[in-house]
């Protein structure tokens, strides 16, 4: 292969970035649309459902550190089709669910390994392998198919289900999972851009793979736990997660408790969305131009000013451009997040790395929402909630200033 043609690098993010954002459209933005009629039929509090959510995000955070380790050692392209498998396979059996706990044992043992592993773990360890000088663009590239499939999934599912009832609309989507994701995985997916005679950013001349080793040794849970880079970035990026979860889960109520109608709500919602496309795109750039840690405290300044001006109650107007901001600033997230982590620990242990760090970021982001909602009932309103985010969002930001970033890797 030569350097006249297209770099096949930008077809494996092409390829990643699908997957990631097709399980994050199915399980995390359609959550509400695949639960909502089997709560209905089952007659089941819509309490009892969402706990299926927090159930698969505690066990996703238990098998991380596992999977990533697996991501160091397998072919990615076999991950990431176990990934295809469980999820088509849950959606599967989920046009079988006749009982509450059904739902559950699907999402624990099926939707939870395949956020995992079809998640962002696979999909930035792929960006942070096949890119070097242009690895934040590449990290901002490969995100943006989170936003996509949540503009595009949730209305999908919801008109199978219109047009065929749930239990076919699941049995069909499974078949859509399998057709989407696992053809351009087996084709287009290798871990490195040496197993096919290519360099990182296309670079022509042609080396020996790197050497299966770091400076690390171990991953180890234990190892990590004791290095306070790794709590530095975990706690950086969970603060982000924290914030944009809590907001994100009440921001329905919110928006209507300050007089918007459920339509002009779910536009917002959606104006969220399509600015965090911006913010991909926009701090990818950034994280190849600035230091990285600049990167992050940009993005971390900017949800702290969006979540005071939140806690004030601000007018329509003021909170439209505070949501364009905060969708801005959370896009910004996975970029700089998996650029601080490939350049503070390289990439040989990218996926050991990013398994435990996202083990840390579930379980605190799994508290956000119903502690949000808990401090909107105790006050009847959501300041309380807001200004602690905006203090969570500080520390993760002060402990990032004794972080040293390898020279070169910014």
């Amino acid at each position: 292969m030569n350097r006249t043609r297209f770099y096949h690098g930008w077809w494996v993010l092409l390829v990643a970035g699908g997957a990631h954002g097709f399980t994050t459209g199915t399980l995390t933005y359609s959550y509400s649309v695949i639960a909502s009629p089997i709560s209905t039929e089952l007659n089941t509090p819509r309490m009892q459902i969402m706990l299926g959510m927090t159930l698969y995000m505690f066990i996703a955070a238990i098998i991380a550190p596992l999977a990533g380790r697996l991501l160091d050692h397998w072919q990615t392209r076999w991950f990431m089709t176990l990934g295809a498998l469980c999820l088509a396979a849950g959606m599967f059996a989920l046009s079988g669910t006749h009982s509450l706990w059904m739902f559950f044992v699907i999402f624990a043992l099926l939707m939870a390994p395949a956020k995992i592993i079809l998640g962002p773990m696979c999909s930035t360890a792929l960006a942070s392998r096949w890119f070097s000088r242009l690895r934040g663009r590449a990290m901002g590239l490969v995100a943006l198919g989170t936003s996509i499939g949540g503009l595009l999934l949730p209305p999908l599912i919801q008109g199978l289900i219109d047009g065929l009832g749930w239990r076919s609309a699941f049995v069909v989507y499974a078949g859509i999972t399998l057709v989407v994701t696992l053809p351009p995985v087996l084709w287009i997916i290798h871990n490195r851009p040496q197993d096919v005679e290519l360099q990182p950013d296309g670079d022509s001349a042609f080396s020996a793979p790197p050497p299966a080793s770091s400076a690390m040794g171990d991953v180890g849970l234990k190892q990590l736990a004791r290095l306070p880079a790794f709590w530095s970035i975990a706690i950086a990026a969970g603060s982000m997660i924290v914030v944009y979860n809590a907001l994100l889960s009440n921001m329905m109520p919110l928006l209507t408790d300050m007089a918007f109608t459920p339509a002009r709500a779910a536009q917002l919602i959606s104006l969220l969305s399509l600015a965090g496309i911006v913010g991909k795109l926009c701090f990818g750039y950034l994280a190849d131009v600035l230091p990285l840690k600049i990167a992050m405290w940009c993005a971390q300044a900017l949800l702290i000013v969006s979540m005071l001006t939140l806690a004030q109650e601000p007018p329509p107007s003021l909170l439209t451009l505070t949501v364009i901001a905060i969708g801005f600033a959370a896009g910004g997230l996975l970029p700089v997040w998996g650029g601080l982590v490939a350049a503070v620990f390289g990439t040989v242990h990218y996926g050991g790395v990013m398994g435990a760090m996202s083990t840390v970021t579930m379980l605190m982001s799994m508290v956000a929402p119903p502690l949000t909602g808990l401090a909107y009932d105790s006050t009847g309103s959501y300041s309380i909630a807001f200004n602690a985010c905006a203090l969570l969002l500080l520390a993760g930001a002060l402990l990032l200033v004794g972080l040293r970033v390898p020279h070169g890797d910014r």
